[in-house]
């Protein structure tokens, strides 16, 4: 993107929040509302920060004054390709080893079970409005595969995920709420106005499916929770995943579309009456409610002197061996997404009102408990924000960005000492290089561990005023960032491509040992050995105007001066692929010489007029000792004449090339298409 085109949307954005913080501030000097203080006096902590978070958020939602007193009252990893590579199929692409990540596609080897979406009426004849799973028995002497069976997740509105456990599938899907509720998805549209979060009625089931019969997968078991999913993992036989609540709770006057009769003051009385109960997620076993989850009103709640907030986000662990044997902890405030190792669970998201600034809770994985509380100068940005952590060790490594608007200078890391975040405080040293241009993005690495009084120590930071190299030139964002041991990998782009290579042995010293700059830019890195690294991205020219796609082979034996050794290019400007946004598009299976890579890809031609030359599939051999990239097939399995609008849905819906022997099995949207890479070579 331009400069001018950045520096555009950057004043747009200082724009509206200038806007925002002005409005707000009117409101509380036109304050007409009900007293919070006394109202809440003898609320209890979650309930005051549910209560005030969900009145204030309306009132903003919906561009209406509460005009409410918000003062607070006295309250009481290494990764390698072997991760997925094993045996003779390829398995999830995830981030850590030994920690699965949920996909809509998995297979054993024997059996490969695919998500089928639904679809749009007029493109089903049967009219089914429930997603499948698929069921197909794959073969490698010729690979091929062959549909034996299916189930419909009835009550399901899409599939978020599948895991594959021993004789077990577990599908993570979402749901309408039971029929008692007001709120169901049916009539969310007419809500709309009156409800912000109209679109959070919904639950989150995990299915778990017998494999007795592999070709028919039986579900046996349902627990289901109110509120959307964040994400989820699996470690050691154990599903880790994070939902997020926010009650519905209508205006007493809601006849009225645009909202003119609504009494905010009636409506916040309603609030303000509510059991905390009613504010708490339901859970239903086997489709029968059995309560709330944390009735006892037992949470982690951020700091109340900074507001309150109106969701509820559940931390849950359930054993995949014994479904039953579940247990859940209680958070709230704005949480947004989570990072898993093997030894620790991290919750991440804005630290309450700072928004240039990440907030991190750091849980056990045995027993669910909050090992520690804080916050980090900066957010994480891009597509794929989750690979900007890592822990090893005991210590969380993590790559931030900050937008030094003016406005936010209280958590900017050259201007404060310490930020707190809850009931803890990080401590940041006040020793980093100076600040670039206000509306320059700055990159920051941090380094941090548990403290025995659940705060979050610094153990240090880069850049610094003894490591004084910036990560990134102004006005660069990241691209993408990786982890491998004592180094991390990060690109940044905006005219052209620098890669850094960070040394992370020390972890009290950290340091910037190379640098590499190319043209164009990596959107995921997969680190294939300790010396060689493979980016899947975008090619540019000199100004950074981008062009096709690039996969490019990086030498690092020698990290001091990393090299470029292998590019290839596909396609021009405006081809795409899934694998920039989304690492699980790309698959990986071993060889006898190193690694197979597949993923698919959209192929426009710039020179004619940016036409559609098709969708294809693309596999490629690395050869790990020679560090070369071969292709082996790039041909296309949609064809730019098939005007089959199922075709198009289908592969719209997502689409997967599952690895096994010498061939691939092509996924979509459930759908699956198998064949030796010389049969697809033929075609």
């Amino acid at each position: 993107m331009d400069r001018d085109v950045i520096t555009h949307f950057r004043t747009i954005a200082t724009t509206v929040l200038i806007s925002a913080i002005l409005t707000a501030c009117q409101s509380d000097s036109d304050s007409k509302g009900v007293n919070l203080d006394a109202e809440l006096k003898n609320a209890t902590t979650l309930e005051n920060y549910l209560k005030r978070g969900y009145i204030n958020q309306y009132s903003e939602s919906t561009n209406t004054s509460t005009e409410v007193d918000t003062a607070s009252p006295a309250t009481d990893t290494d990764t390698s390709a072997d991760d997925s590579t094993g045996g003779n199929y390829s398995v999830t692409n995830t981030q850590e080893s030994g920690v699965d990540e949920a996909d809509l596609v998995k297979q054993n080897g024997s059996y490969l079970y695919a998500v089928q979406q639904p679809l749009p009426a007029w493109l089903d004849p049967s009219g089914t409005t429930a997603p499948k799973i698929l069921s197909w028995a794959t073969h490698t002497n010729p690979v091929s595969s062959s549909l034996q069976g299916s189930v419909t997740l009835a009550g399901a509105y899409d599939v978020e995920g599948l895991y594959l456990q021993d004789n077990r599938l577990i599908a993570l899907t979402r749901s309408g709420l039971d029929p008692s509720r007001n709120d169901l998805a049916t009539t969310r549209a007419s809500d709309s106005y009156y409800n912000p979060w109209y679109w959070q009625s919904y639950s989150t089931d995990v299915r778990v499916l017998d494999l007795s019969t592999p070709a028919q997968p039986n579900q046996n078991y349902q627990l289901s929770i109110e509120g959307y999913l964040i994400s989820s993992r699996v470690i050691n036989g154990q599903l880790y995943m994070a939902t997020k609540f926010t009650p519905t709770i209508s205006p007493p006057d809601n006849s009225n579309e645009y909202g003119d009769n609504v009494s905010i003051a009636s409506w916040q009385h309603t609030v303000l009456d509510t059991p905390l109960s009613e504010l708490l997620p339901r859970i239903w076993i086997n489709g029968e409610q059995t309560g709330h989850l944390f009735e006892d009103g037992d949470c982690h709640v951020p700091d109340l002197a900074q507001g309150g907030y109106p969701s509820i986000v559940a931390l849950v662990r359930i054993n995949l061996n014994n479904p039953t044997d579940w247990e859940a902890s209680c958070n709230s405030g704005r949480i947004t997404g989570v990072y898993a190792s093997t030894d620790a669970f991290i919750m991440t998201g804005y630290d309450n009102s700072h928004w240039d600034s990440t907030r991190l809770d750091w849980y056990t994985l045995d027993g669910l408990t909050l090992k520690a509380s804080g916050a980090v100068p900066g957010t994480l940005d891009g597509s794929m924000p989750g690979f900007r952590l890592s822990e090893q060790d005991g210590n969380l490594r993590i790559l931030t960005s900050s937008w030094n608007w003016w406005f936010w200078e209280d958590v900017l890391i050259d201007d404060v000492a310490t930020l707190e975040s809850s009931s803890s405080t990080t401590a940041v040293a006040a020793n980093s290089t100076d600040l670039m241009e206000s509306s320059d993005w700055q990159h920051r690495l941090f380094i941090v561990t548990p403290a025995s009084d659940g705060t979050l120590d610094l153990i240090s930071q880069l850049p610094n005023a003894s490591r004084t190299t910036v990560i990134g030139k102004p006005g660069e964002d990241v691209k993408a960032v990786r982890y491998r041991g004592d180094r991390a990998y990060v690109v940044t782009f905006q005219q052209t491509d620098p890669l850094y290579v960070l040394n992370l042995s020390d972890a009290s010293d950290p340091f910037v040992e190379g640098e590499l700059e190319i043209t164009g830019f990596s959107a995921y890195l997969h680190p294939l050995s300790d010396s060689l690294l493979l980016g899947i991205g975008q090619d540019a020219d000199s100004s950074g105007r981008t062009a096709g796609l690039k996969l490019t082979l990086f030498n690092t034996s020698d990290a001091a001066n990393p090299t470029a050794i292998n590019s290839t290019l596909l396609g021009g400007r405006g081809s795409s692929a899934d694998i920039l946004q989304d690492h699980h598009a790309a698959s990986f299976l071993a060889t006898d010489s190193g690694v197979r890579l597949a993923f698919t890809w959209s192929h426009y031609d710039e020179n004619n007029g940016y036409q559609w030359l098709g969708d294809k599939i693309y596999i490629a051999d690395i050869n790990t000792s020679t560090q070369t990239l071969t292709e082996i097939l790039n041909t296309n399995y949609l064809e730019p004449n098939d005007e089959s609008y199922a075709n198009y849905w289908y592969s719209y819906q997502y689409t997967r090339v599952p690895l096994q022997a010498d061939g691939l099995h092509l996924v979509n949207n459930g759908e699956v298409t198998s064949g030796s890479v010389t049969d697809w070579t033929a075609q």
